[in-house]
């Protein structure tokens, strides 16, 4: 964290900390996920500037919370790409935003806060199709969209002709040509982090094929992409490593 990015205790839960009561004093609260420290800051900056009380936190620090702590600010806007993790530690998915919406998921929508997803290539099949699966943003800007649309955002505009556009049919077929139209794909990027050999699959280009990791996966993975356990393994791997950002040195 930089200088600009305040610890936990100061922007949530110090009960004697003056930033703290500031903060939750303010009528709209905002927190801002993003990993480089670069636009997070500028947008915390926008945001005040129209009246809400903004701050920013990297991925990580946000994973560390529990949702309920997320949940005490009214806006949370998030980074669809943790690349600072895949830079530090090549083994690991770009898309750790898609487990803080998990995280989510699990609070109640009344106390969900109004979750924005954003990404200089939100467009994209491999981040458009599995964040709007996991069914907890409202909304889902590019950059430049959220940046020259900032003051009705932070009032809780919804700006539908805005948004990056829900995925088609094409979509699923550009992410893979064999994949079918409504295949689960956040479950399947999710289930396949839990089986060790199995993930090594998607990150080591170099590992040798291993048949215990085909047949967890065809049991475990394949039903989600509604792939075929005869001919699924291949496509299944392909399409992980493409939404993951995986191989990382390959990119």
């Amino acid at each position: 964290m930089t200088d600009e990015s305040p610890a936990p205790s100061e922007w949530f839960g110090c009960g004697a900390c003056p930033i703290s009561a500031r903060f939750m004093a303010m009528t709209t609260r905002a927190v801002i996920v993003e990993d480089r420290g670069s636009f997070g800051p500028a947008l915390a900056r926008s945001l005040e500037q129209h009246g809400v009380a903004a701050r920013w936190i990297p991925h990580t620090v946000a994973l560390e919370q529990e949702a309920e702590t997320l949940a005490a600010a009214d806006l949370l806007f998030v980074d669809a790409l943790d690349l600072d993790r895949q830079q530090s530690d090549a083994t690991q998915s770009r898309l750790a935003s898609l487990d803080l919406l998990m995280r989510l998921g699990a609070t109640p929508e009344p106390r969900r806060p109004r979750v924005t997803v954003y990404s200089t290539v939100m467009e994209r099949p491999e981040l458009n199709i599995p964040l709007r699966q996991a069914g907890v943003a409202a909304r889902y800007f590019t950059v430049e969209a959220l940046t020259a649309n900032v003051a009705e955002i932070a009032l809780g505009a919804t700006l539908a002709d805005k948004q990056v556009r829900a995925p088609t049919a094409v979509d699923w077929h550009t992410l893979h040509p064999d994949l079918p139209v409504g295949a689960d794909v956040a479950a399947a990027h999710q289930r396949i982090r839990d089986h060790d050999r199995a993930w090594q699959q998607i990150w080591d280009p170099a590992a040798p094929f291993d048949k215990a990791a085909q047949v967890w996966v065809s049991r475990n993975v394949l039903p989600l992409l509604q792939l075929p356990s005869t001919s699924g393994y291949r496509v299944a791997i392909e399409v992980i490593r493409k939404v993951a950002g995986l191989p990382y040195a390959l990119l």
